[in-house]
């Protein structure tokens, strides 16, 4: 029996996280990193492009990820040794980018 993993909203915004920190500087993404979330086993792989916005602030300039266009992803959920289904969307992550 196949058992469909729910992807939480919580588990969305570490995910955004840790894109974050993959993406460094950079205008492309391919690479996969692997976490693990309230006991599940997380593994994605990514190619994407990385679009960018130039910030003022009172203490300077920054660019701030502000969207993602995947060419290819995959989001492998594991749990217990067993890979299970799961509901991730990336438009909804895309969502979560935006709003940052």
């Amino acid at each position: 029996m196949n058992i469909m993993y729910r992807i939480s909203p919580e588990c969305y915004c570490k995910l955004f996280e840790l894109l974050l920190e993959e993406f460094d500087r950079k205008e492309y993404y391919s690479g996969s990193f692997e976490f693990d979330f309230k006991g599940v086993r997380f593994r994605m792989v990514l190619s994407a492009f990385i679009y960018r916005r130039l910030e003022k602030r009172p203490e300077g300039e920054f660019s701030r990820v502000c969207d993602v266009v995947p060419v290819w992803w995959e989001l492998h959920t594991e749990y217990e040794g067993e890979e299970l289904l799961n509901d991730f969307s990336f438009n909804e992550l895309r969502a979560y980018i935006r709003e940052q």
